[in-house]
């Protein structure tokens, strides 16, 4: 943490990346099902799920964790 009266201009900063997985393990603990995990690179990762008869696409921020959601349609029947 950098004290703000401090005289320092130039500091790096580490922040460090989420796992992918994680994303996934939160998917699945609030109900989502049949998740595919297909780009864990980046600053987004995303994912196609399914819940309630419909698929969904989601993305996590692979820095803060902060996930969002967006419906795709129904599941196709066969």
């Amino acid at each position: 943490m950098r004290d703000h009266h401090s005289l320092r201009k130039n500091e790096v900063v580490k922040v460090s990346r989420k796992d992918c997985r994680l994303g996934d393990e939160n998917l699945r603990r609030i109900g989502y099902k049949h998740i595919v995990m297909f780009n864990c690179t980046g600053a987004k990762y995303k994912y196609i799920a399914h819940k309630d008869a419909a698929i969904w696409q989601a993305s996590m921020h692979a820095y803060s964790g902060t996930m969002q959601l967006r419906y795709m349609g129904p599941v196709p029947t066969h």
